[in-house]
């Protein structure tokens, strides 16, 4: 109860009448009633769109994760502007919980409210849903805690085989999740995850570890083949932000010496005109060293 109290307050901009002013909010919303139009027509699995692209429509789904258009689907009958804001909404409320039910796993109740108070209101995150209005990329804050959560052993060291079982299919089920919501998160985090793998097991079963691990991450891409497999492809049919004028993204990159801004808080662009920075507040950065020296610690 108490981590989602702490998440609500983040919800308050969204109760405003009418949708929110964002980046890339009205993309998703579009998205999301063109879906209920599929939907309404039979298909249930949408990858074109044909209202898109001034009538001679779009491969949306065929590229882009979907699940969290299908998430609000059910909300649907309020209209595609509640339905997309209350998701929006679940994608501060549900990783709260999720990030509490990992970190209480690691550094008990109170940790958990730490923890989930601070994944709600990481400035990133706030940025993600109300200024980006990046609603895929929002939502997906809600998987790495279950990744991270089903990879702990289990305290009981007399779990049963089907007790394993469930905590590895649980581990498949969350990576499935992520790759559906936001593919390119789940890029990001796969290193990360990779060597969480060998430090979050016992010494006496890392290799049984890392080997259900390995399987999990398997079941999960077979899961999930479905969507990036045609992503794969056909990625050389459309432009996929492959500009040959484009430098991609060595641009986005800051320098090592400005990964922490001087500001206390976070600042998400300086002015109108600048580029975005995505630099580390000095809270944010004070924040990462205590919970670093508390992991290192409690080790």
């Amino acid at each position: 109860l108490l981590p989602l109290l702490i998440s609500l307050p983040a919800c308050l901009p969204l109760l405003q009448s009418g949708f929110f002013a964002s980046d890339d909010g009205l993309f998703h919303l579009y998205r999301v009633a063109a879906l209920g139009e599929a939907l309404r027509h039979g298909t249930l699995y949408a990858r074109w769109f044909p209202e898109f692209g001034f009538g001679y429509g779009q491969p949306v789904l065929h590229f882009y994760s979907p699940l969290s258009y299908y998430l609000a689907a059910p909300f649907l009958p309020f209209g595609p502007v509640a339905a997309t804001k209350i998701i929006f909404a679940l994608g501060f409320v549900l990783p709260a919980l999720t990030m509490s039910a990992f970190a209480r796993r690691v550094w008990g109740e109170t940790g958990a409210l730490l923890a989930a108070a601070v994944y709600t209101y990481f400035p990133y995150h706030l940025a993600d849903g109300l200024l980006r209005g990046a609603l895929a990329e929002h939502v997906a804050f809600l998987w790495p805690p279950l990744i991270f959560l089903t990879l702990l052993p289990t305290e009981n060291t007399a779990s049963t085989p089907r007790r394993q079982a469930w905590r590895w299919t649980l581990h498949a089920l969350a990576w499935g999740g992520l790759i559906l919501t936001h593919h390119l998160t789940a890029l990001m985090l796969a290193p990360a995850w990779a060597i969480a793998v060998i430090f979050l097991s016992k010494p006496s079963h890392r290799w049984r570890q890392i080997v259900n691990a390995v399987l999990s991450f398997i079941a999960a891409l077979g899961l999930t083949a479905f969507y990036w497999l045609p992503v794969i492809a056909e990625a050389s049919a459309v432009k996929l932000g492959a500009d040959p004028i484009s430098t991609g993204y060595r641009q986005h990159f800051l320098p090592l010496s400005d990964l922490v801004g001087h500001s206390f808080t976070y600042v998400y662009r300086l002015a109108a005109v600048q580029p975005l920075q995505h630099r580390l507040g000095l809270l944010m950065a004070l924040l990462l060293l205590l919970t670093v020296a508390a992991a290192s610690g409690r080790a």
